[in-house]
C-alpha cells in the first residue's frame, strides 16, 4: 500500500454507510448479535443479502462492500491497539508514517494535508500534539513555507511503532502471502484500490 493511500475521510464515510445499512436491516427485520473482544465491542451483522438483491439489485457488489467496511474497521482497530501504546491518534501514525518515508524525513503541511485528504488545520494540530511529545519539529523554509520534521527522538521511536505493528501483523490473522496477496489483487481487478 502506498504511504498516500490513507483511511481517513475514506473511513468516516464507510463506517455512515456501513451504520445506515445496519439500522435498516434491523428495523427490516436483519438481527445482530454483540460481543466484547479485547474491550473493542464487535458485532456479528448478518444482512440479508438475497432480500437486498430482490429489493435494488446488485447484491454482489453490496455482499463485497458490507464486507470490506468490516474488514477496514478491523484493521484499523488492530492498528489503533498498537498506537495507543504510544499515545498516537491515526492522524499522527500517518503524518510520522508519510514524513518518514519523505526525502529527507520533511515534508510540507499543505503537501501532508492533501496526501491524506484532510484540512491542513487537521494536521497543523496533529503536529502541534507531535511537537509537544518531542516526535516532530516545525522547519521554515521560507516565509510562507513550513515544514515538519522528525526529530531523532522521533525517528527512532516511529522505527518501535513499526516493528510492533509489523509483529501484530496490522491486526491480521496469521494468513499465507499467497492469500493476502490475492485479497489485494482482489481488490485492485474491482478497481477499489490504485
Amino acid at each position: 500500500m502506498r504511504p498516500g493511500v490513507i483511511m481517513t475521510a475514506t473511513t468516516v464515510a464507510m463506517n455512515c454507510i456501513y451504520h445506515r445499512a445496519f439500522r435498516y436491516f434491523i428495523s427490516n427485520g436483519g438481527w445482530v448479535s454483540m460481543s466484547k473482544k479485547n474491550g473493542l465491542v464487535v458485532g456479528d451483522v448478518r444482512f440479508p443479502v438475497k432480500r437486498w438483491g430482490t429489493e435494488f439489485g446488485g447484491a454482489s457488489e453490496f455482499s463485497v462492500a458490507v464486507e470490506v467496511m468490516r474488514a477496514s474497521r478491523a484493521i484499523h482497530h488492530g492498528i489503533q491497539d498498537v498506537l495507543d501504546k504510544y499515545n498516537l491518534s491515526m492522524v499522527q501514525w500517518t503524518i510520522l508514517t508519510l514524513v518518514y518515508f519523505a526525502d529527507q524525513q520533511q515534508m510540507q503541511l499543505g503537501k501532508l494535508a492533501k496526501m491524506m485528504g484532510v484540512h491542513t488545520t487537521t494536521v497543523s494540530n496533529a503536529i502541534d500534539q507531535l511537537e509537544s511529545a518531542k516526535w516532530m519539529a516545525r522547519a521554515p523554509l521560507n516565509r510562507r513555507t513550513i515544514l515538519a520534521t522528525l526529530t531523532k527522538f522521533g525517528t527512532e521511536r516511529l522505527r518501535k511503532v513499526q516493528r510492533d505493528l509489523v509483529s501484530r501483523r496490522f491486526g491480521i490473522a496469521p494468513t499465507p502471502r499467497t492469500r493476502l496477496d490475492a485479497v489485494v489483487g482482489a481488490l485492485k481487478s474491482a478497481k477499489l484500490i490504485g
